[in-house]
């Protein structure tokens, strides 16, 4: 027996030699933890695509960069934000790069159209995507991983040449300039201006810089003299036959022809104002309707300002229900001079009801106090020539299920929870996170989503005064199926709403592995 007893002794030897140059990891790998160790990145890229008309119905992926199992998801756009209709999925991805990938849609897409692509994890572990609700959109940096891009569908029709301009006026000391409202050319060229002759083109006096193939708009035609008041002017197709780039010669440069071998023209009347003109650029404020969801990452406390011009430092406010003077401020961000896009407004209520829709104002508000702090008392409305206050009325949807605040953890060890952010910002007040998560307060029927970025190891619950767990990332909680709650829990997030039957039983928080991550729940009146 000795012989037998050396060589185990051997054999335990020859594995700890082993595993001190491999290293041995502190715990067992948990095979539901699809995390990889700090990713740099997460990203997907869908360029603009052209696609045969026959053929439009797959697009292409570039790249998707992904840190667990998922799904590239093609979504429809809605008001500039991907929406709620799914047009198609790739097969299932493993957490790496992958390129050049095509996808196939539940319909042919259309010229002109905008789409999204999201990456969404497959949390469900079914292998194919089914439900976003279960398989939600990734993020990096608190951010929904996301890519727009838009199709042109090709058609292969000929091109049928076409010059369109209207009548316009033109201040005077801007007279030697016209503008080509819209043209099509199947070759490169030039639009030509040319004087009127009897009822027909004459001489040239002007024309563009080179129009490439195709379609445009709104482009200028610089003139060699000033245009007279009354004046009918002639616009005219011409081929950039010398491929010189620059229009040089007509009789080198021929006019395009039409199906009837006749120049492809449009006539004008151009009228010249000698009055002072004002800025061109009059103050405004454009929202459209929106629909607010958490399949995308959005909360019904903020909403986006299309664009909005200000000829000052000024506010974009919300008022609730109409643009009438007794309706009430509900939020507000600030403007600086010139144009602005894609203005995103903090709210201090959400914008409707889960479930609903409500009416609410846009208007425009200059600044009369301290530039740095909405003042009502004296940040008054903006007025158009008129004397009418600027603004515009649309309409908000908040889908049921929906966070109004979201609020990230990480956490100190297995001392405490800290906060991480809180979106928006403006509600970050209303967590007393110094050092480390303390007290809970919460808005009593408002609905959060809680992201726990350390699920793994610190899952997260709600106690009654027992110390029972009713809600929990780790366990299954007796108030879970409550309706007026709708617990929603997934891998690294929650959402539940601080109902009547949440403030009567919730009495604090707590990781269910370390008591000492604890506090008390309040709720804020």
């Amino acid at each position: 027996m000795q012989p037998r007893r050396f060589k185990s002794i051997l054999f335990v030897l020859l594995c700890c030699f082993v595993t001190a140059l491999t290293g041995c990891p502190d715990e067992a790998d948990d095979p539901n933890d699809q995390q990889p160790d700090d990713p740099d990145e997460i990203s997907i890229t869908i360029d603009d695509q052209t696609l045969d008309e026959d053929a439009a119905d797959t697009i292409t992926v570039n790249e998707a960069v992904i840190d667990a199992d998922g799904f590239a998801v093609i979504y429809e756009d809605d008001g500039g934000g991907p929406g709620d209709t799914i047009l198609g999925a790739s097969e299932l991805l493993d957490d790496d790069t992958h390129q050049d990938f095509e996808i196939e849609l539940d319909r042919d897409a259309e010229d002109g159209e905008t789409m999204w692509g999201l990456l969404h994890y497959d949390e469900s572990e079914s292998g194919e995507f089914e439900d976003p609700a279960e398989q939600p959109a990734a993020r990096f940096d608190d951010e929904v991983v996301r890519d727009d891009f838009q199709i042109t569908i090709d058609t292969d029709e000929p091109v049928s040449p076409s010059i369109n301009i209207e009548d316009q006026t033109l201040p005077e000391d801007e007279a030697d300039a016209v503008e080509i409202d819209s043209y099509t050319i199947d070759d490169d060229g030039f639009a030509v201006i040319h004087e009127d002759d009897d009822g027909q083109p004459g001489a040239i006096i002007g024309y563009t810089d080179l129009l490439e193939e195709g379609s445009g708009s709104d482009v200028v035609a610089d003139l060699n003299r000033d245009a007279e008041d009354g004046e009918t002017l002639w616009g005219m197709l011409h081929y950039d036959a010398t491929d010189a780039g620059l229009f040089e010669d007509p009789a080198d440069q021929p006019p395009v022809l039409d199906d009837d071998e006749q120049p492809v023209v449009d006539d004008f009347e151009v009228s010249v104002d000698d009055e002072p003109q004002p800025d061109p650029d009059e103050p405004f404020i454009d929202v459209s309707d929106q629909t607010l969801d958490g399949v995308v990452g959005n909360l019904s406390t903020l909403i986006t300002v299309d664009e909005v011009y200000a000829d000052d430092i000024g506010w974009a406010v919300i008022h609730d229900d109409d643009c009438s003077e007794d309706s009430d401020i509900i939020g507000y961000a600030s403007l600086s001079e010139g144009n602005s896009s894609q203005v995103n407004v903090e709210l201090s209520e959400p914008a409707a009801d889960e479930g609903d829709d409500r009416d609410l104002c846009a208007m425009l508000h200059a600044d009369g106090g301290d530039p740095d702090e909405f003042q009502e008392e004296f940040d008054l409305p903006v007025l158009d020539s008129d004397g009418n206050e600027i603004g515009t009325t649309f309409n908000v949807e908040v889908v049921e299920g929906t966070a109004a605040i979201r609020f990230n953890l990480g956490a100190d060890g297995a001392d405490n929870y800290t906060l991480q952010t809180v979106e928006p910002m403006g509600y970050t007040d209303d967590f007393d996170a110094d050092g480390g998560l303390d007290d809970l307060a919460l808005r009593g029927d408002w609905r959060y989503e809680l992201v726990n970025g350390v699920t793994n190891d610190h899952p997260f619950e709600f106690l009654d005064d027992a110390g029972d767990a009713l809600l929990s990332q780790d366990t299954d909680g007796s108030l879970e199926d409550n309706d007026s709650i709708g617990w929603n829990a997934q891998d690294t997030w929650v959402r539940f709403t601080v109902s009547d039957d949440f403030i009567d039983d919730v009495d604090e928080y707590s990781c269910a592995v370390h008591s000492t991550m604890s506090g008390a729940v309040t709720i804020i009146d």
